[in-house]
């Protein structure tokens, strides 16, 4: 199978409504807790980076893997669920600049690990 990369731009406005005080990283590193890692999505990167041009001043994650379209699902609707605003989904991502997660061993891990 095919490595995918994709991206979710969130609306930094809703996350400051939300959360006050806690970056979307934080944010989504605690909604990753919540979903229990399929063992299909081993080595799996979750990720911040720099949103598209035209949704700058936004946050940006970057999901990358061979399953990455079933964890942006579940982070998507996690995200949903906390109330966070999802502006738009890009098939493609940033360049990481602050590494969240990783599948390892059937949980998610430091993504330095």
């Amino acid at each position: 199978m095919v490595e995918t990369n994709l991206s979710i731009v969130i609306d930094r406005k809703s996350v400051r409504q939300a959360f006050k005080k806690v970056s979307e990283a934080e944010i989504v590193l605690a909604s990753l807790a919540g979903i229990r890692p399929d063992p299909r999505w081993e080595g799996c990167l979750v990720y911040a980076g720099d949103a598209p041009e035209e949704q700058a001043g936004n946050g940006c994650i970057g999901i990358q893997g061979e399953r990455a379209e079933e964890v942006m699902q579940r982070l998507v609707e996690s995200l949903e669920r906390l109330g966070l605003t999802i502006l738009s989904i890009y098939d493609g991502g940033p360049e990481p600049t602050r590494l969240i997660a990783r599948v390892s061993g059937g949980k998610w891990t430091s993504a330095g690990n």
